[in-house]
C-alpha cells in the first residue's frame, strides 16, 4: 500500500523489483550514480531475486 501512495503522489517514474531490500538499493543506487544504463542495472539486480 505504501509503494501504490508513493507512485500516485510522485511524479517521478518508478521500478519496483522483487529483489532482497538493502543489497538491491545498494546496487541500483551505485549503478546509476555511475549512469549505468537500465538494462545493465536489471542484470544485476536478477541474481538478488527473492520471489
Amino acid at each position: 500500500m505504501n509503494l501504490d501512495i508513493a507512485e500516485e503522489v510522485s511524479d517521478k517514474q518508478m521500478h519496483v523489483y522483487d529483489v532482497a531490500f538493502v543489497e538491491g538499493a545498494y546496487a541500483a543506487a551505485a549503478l546509476l550514480e555511475a549512469n549505468v544504463t537500465l538494462d545493465k542495472i536489471e542484470a544485476q539486480l536478477k541474481p538478488l531475486k527473492v520471489k
